[in-house]
């Protein structure tokens, strides 16, 4: 059996650099297919806590998990911008796929560009910050954590990392087309600046960001 997923989430998944036994935290993780991924990777063998603030979502993640055979994966409905106390440095692996503008999506959902207000940006990017924090805390020492969007904003995807990080020096930015590149998995058509930024092409490929972190002490 297959599920069908699109490359971003696919990418998304695999910068997580999930392994058998680790146990890993997917917030905002509806419909579920970066855990199934991430599950497929592991060998089904460890934990993938998988999350979503509307209970129809997670539904969603449970059925998906089970028609799958994705038995590690153990979905919750949670608010992924409060921080819960038990998953203090409690994860190997934090994947954080952040509500976003949806700006590296446009030509599949053309209404996003008149939807989106200064306010509704304004209000994204303090959403995706609260979430960073709640991400942050679940990382052990030696965790890593993925933040991704499906947005070209830099101010949801660089500048949002880059406040993280001034707050966070106890988290490092790793090069991901120098990780990329050694582990033979870099995409030669990305652009990268320590983070790796996927352009909109014309096959159909959307935009997409994302960045990964170590948790270093």
């Amino acid at each position: 059996m297959v599920t069908v997923q699109d490359e971003s989430s696919m990418i998304a998944a695999s910068l997580v650099e999930a392994g058998p036994n680790d146990k890993v935290l997917d917030l905002c993780a509806a419909p579920g297919g970066k855990s199934l991924m991430m599950a497929d990777r592991m060998d089904d063998r460890g934990l993938i806590v998988s999350r979503d603030i509307h209970p129809g979502r997670v539904r969603l993640i449970r059925e998906n998990a089970a028609r799958m055979g994705a038995s590690i994966i153990r979905a919750e409905v949670s608010d992924a911008t409060r921080p819960r106390p038990e998953d203090k440095a409690a994860f190997d692996k934090v994947l954080l796929d952040a509500p976003c503008s949806g700006l590296g999506i446009v030509r599949s959902k053309p209404d996003i560009l008149l939807h989106r207000r200064k306010e509704d940006l304004e209000q994204l990017e303090t959403l995706q910050s609260e979430m960073l924090e709640t991400a942050a805390q679940a990382v052990r020492t030696g965790g890593r954590l993925v933040y991704s969007t499906c947005t070209l904003r830099k101010k949801e995807n660089q500048d949002q990392v880059a406040a993280f990080l001034s707050r966070h020096p106890e988290f490092t930015l790793i090069d991901l087309e120098k990780e990329m590149t050694e582990n033979g998995s870099r995409l030669s058509d990305a652009v990268y600046d320590r983070c790796l930024t996927m352009l909109p092409v014309a096959k159909g490929r959307e935009g997409f960001f994302a960045a990964a972190m170590i948790r270093t002490r």
